[in-house]
C-alpha cells in the first residue's frame, strides 16, 4: 500500500551517481516499486465485489449481496522511524452479517478502512493488509413459471420455445437477458422491427422460486415500399436485383434482409 501518486521515487543511487562519486548502497533507502498484481486500489475492489454479485446473480442466486468490503489494517505506532511501521494492538476483524434476509443498508457498495493515513497528525497505517469480502449467497431461485402478454403475432409456446428457458431449473439474469433479445430477434424475423420486450421478475418470499413475464409491445409489421441501389458501378442494376429475397410491398424480414446481402456479396 504505498502512499498515494503514480510517480515513483527516483532512486538514491542513481541519483547519487548522476552528481558524484558513487558510494555504499548499504546507507540508501530503496524506492518501492509498484506492482500492479499486490498493490491495493480502492475502485478496483469495489468493481471485483460487484462482479462477484453479478457472477452469483448469473447462477440463480438473485438475493446475493457482496460487502461490505473492508480493508482491515492497523495503525502505526507514532514514535516508529519514518521507514518502520510498528503497528498497534491485534489485527481486529469486523463482524460480518450473515442474515437469511439480508438488510440491503449493510452492503456498502464503497470499500471500508479500518485504518486511513492522516499526515496532518502523524497518522500512518501498516503496508501490509487483509481485505475481508462476505458474501451472502442466498437461495438458488428455480423458475416455476413464464408468461407473456401483449403477444397477438406468436403464440405463448412459439414464444417459450424461443426464449429457450427450462422452467424447473435455476433461473440466471444473464438467460433472462438472453432470450429476451432473442424474442426481440425471433419478432425482426417476422417484420416487427420496432418491437420492445420487457422482463419482470417477480420472486417468492422465500427466494426460492422465481415467476418471470415478458411485456411485449409488437408495434406494426414494416412493409418495404421501395428498394433503392447506390454505389455499384461496374454491375448492372438489373443482376443485383435479381439476387434479392424480398420486393416492393413485401414484409421486411431480417432474415430475408440477411439472405439479400449473402448472395450479393
Amino acid at each position: 500500500l504505498p502512499a498515494p501518486g503514480v510517480i515513483e521515487a527516483v532512486d538514491p543511487r542513481v541519483l547519487d551517481g548522476a552528481v558524484g562519486p558513487p558510494e555504499s548502497s548499504a546507507s540508501h533507502v530503496v524506492p518501492h516499486r509498484l506492482n500492479p498484481w499486490q498493490t491495493y486500489t480502492r475502485e478496483a475492489y469495489a468493481s471485483a465485489g460487484r462482479h462477484v454479485e453479478e457472477l452469483l446473480r448469473a447462477e440463480g442466486h438473485l438475493s446475493a449481496r457482496v460487502g461490505p468490503i473492508t480493508l482491515v489494517r492497523r495503525q502505526c505506532d507514532l514514535r516508529s522511524q519514518p521507514s518502520v511501521c510498528v503497528p498497534l494492538g491485534p489485527r481486529t476483524l469486523p463482524p460480518v452479517e450473515c442474515s437469511d434476509v439480508p438488510d440491503e443498508d449493510l452492503f456498502a457498495r464503497e470499500v471500508q478502512e479500518t485504518c486511513r493515513p492522516d499526515p496532518t497528525t502523524g497518522r500512518r497505517c501498516e503496508p501490509e493488509a487483509l481485505l475481508v469480502m462476505p458474501i451472502h449467497a442466498g437461495p438458488q431461485a428455480i423458475l416455476y413459471d413464464v408468461a407473456f402478454e401483449g403477444n397477438r403475432a406468436l403464440t405463448e409456446a412459439e414464444l417459450l420455445a424461443e426464449t429457450q428457458l427450462d422452467v424447473g431449473e435455476a433461473v440466471s439474469t444473464t438467460a433472462l437477458e438472453a432470450a429476451r433479445r432473442r424474442l426481440l430477434d425471433r419478432y425482426a424475423d417476422e417484420a416487427y422491427a420496432f418491437a420492445e420486450v420487457d422482463t419482470e421478475l417477480e420472486l417468492s418470499p422465500d427466494g426460492t422460486r422465481a415467476h418471470v413475464r415478458f411485456s411485449i409491445s409488437e408495434r406494426d409489421p414494416v412493409r418495404i415500399s421501395q428498394i433503392v441501389v447506390r454505389g455499384a458501378r461496374r454491375t448492372r442494376e438489373s443482376l443485383i436485383r435479381k439476387r434479392f429475397a424480398f420486393a416492393p410491398g413485401d414484409l421486411y424480414r431480417r432474415g430475408a434482409a440477411r439472405r439479400t446481402q449473402e448472395q450479393i456479396e
